[in-house]
């Protein structure tokens, strides 16, 4: 509200998503409709932003996320809450992430709890993730795999290693020497040092020149999180993501407990690909 946003509801069933492989609860309605409970509460606001007021410029929602149980029976669940702001103008991406994690920093701040744990924002850009897999040779077959399986790198107890026993599965099949370039790119910084690093990294092929328009998007983003005094340190990790499918040809972000085990508190990014999948279509 301190911000100017209003709260509204998400829609709590709709038709079956391919966005989602595992835990998403399925049912059927009683003419044999696959329908989905809320896995999160982006999706169905991405679903709903087409068809709302445009001068509904910033909302809230708190609402309950369902997660499947392997052996059946009533699903788990969780509450989560969500702001989101709808921008209309492409100059000011930028300023609204930056005010989307200022909220986050806020929030923590009004907890004492909260406050007294150490914490920090990881950021990355969708595009970079893209660059890195087609660096590393992944085929694109393999690329949607692989992205899923990195967005669990240094989140509980996933590290390098799992990942890239799991990426070497015969599910997936990576292979070795793919698998020994990406672990180059599992480190964060602040993103002068990122860029500095994935310069030195990428040195003399096409996929430098593709770094330029990613860290001034980056970089106006950072200057904004300064400017909004934004408490919490901001780090910059190549191999960061949790939905990147969501937020493809953007921003993405994680809050995250920086302690030895680092846990996601919070994560989110610009999701305008999503949006632009529930447009409705128009005839020429």
């Amino acid at each position: 509200r301190r911000h100017g946003a209003v709260e509204t509801q998400r829609q709590m069933l709709f038709p079956r998503s391919q966005h989602y492989n595992n835990g998403a609860v399925r049912l059927l309605d009683s003419s044999g409709n696959l329908l989905q409970l809320p896995f999160d509460l982006t999706l169905p606001n991405a679903r709903a932003i087409p068809r709302q007021d445009p001068s509904l410029e910033k909302t809230y929602a708190f609402g309950t996320v369902y997660r499947e149980l392997p052996h059946g029976g009533e699903p788990r669940t969780h509450k989560e809450v969500d702001f989101d702001i709808v921008s209309h103008n492409t100059l000011d991406l930028a300023l609204k992430e930056a005010e989307v994690i200022k909220v986050l920093d806020e929030i923590i701040e009004e907890f004492p709890p909260l406050r007294s744990s150490p914490m920090c924002f990881v950021i990355n850009h969708s595009d970079l993730l893209q660059i890195i897999m087609e660096f590393c040779r992944i085929t694109p077959s393999q690329i949607p795999r692989v992205k899923e399986v990195v967005s669990k790198l240094n989140v509980g107890k996933w590290t390098m290693q799992k990942i890239r026993s799991e990426l070497r599965s015969p599910a997936i099949g990576v292979a070795s020497t793919s698998l020994d370039d990406l672990a180059r790119f599992d480190f964060r910084d602040s993103p002068k040092q990122v860029q500095k690093r994935l310069r030195a990294i990428m040195q003399g092929t096409i996929f430098a020149e593709r770094l330029a328009p990613i860290f001034a998007r980056i970089n106006l983003l950072v200057a904004y999180l300064q400017n909004f005094d934004v408490k919490r340190k901001v780090y910059m990790n190549p191999l960061g993501s949790l939905n990147d499918k969501f937020f493809r040809g953007s921003i993405l972000f994680q809050c995250v407990f920086d302690s030895k085990r680092r846990d996601v508190f919070a994560a989110g990014g610009r999701y305008d690909s999503l949006v632009q999948e529930f447009r409705p279509k128009v005839l020429a």
